[in-house]
């Protein structure tokens, strides 16, 4: 779980060296570049992301259904220790 310039909360759905896919309840703008904080094992790590592509998603949920937001973003700095995370 994590921030979007620290008044969106989003969830990591899936992360790799080059990016992440999040899941957030309003749309990113593709080709913004995005402030993000993530709680890495208790320790907050800054990211700054671009976002590639974003698409509405209809999901189930108890009470009915919802409308999730999920992006791809592309990693712009990240650096040696975030990496390592």
């Amino acid at each position: 779980m994590g921030k979007v310039k620290s008044t969106m909360d989003f969830r990591v759905v899936d992360i790799s060296e080059g990016g992440l896919l999040v899941e957030t309840r309003l749309g990113l703008p593709p080709a913004t570049v995005c402030e993000l904080k993530i709680d890495a094992k208790g320790r907050e790590l800054n990211i700054k992301a671009e976002v590639r592509r974003c698409r509405a998603q209809l999901t189930k949920t108890d009470g009915g259904c919802k409308v999730a937001y999920r992006s791809g973003l592309e990693f712009v700095e990240l650096g040696d220790e975030g990496l390592a995370r």
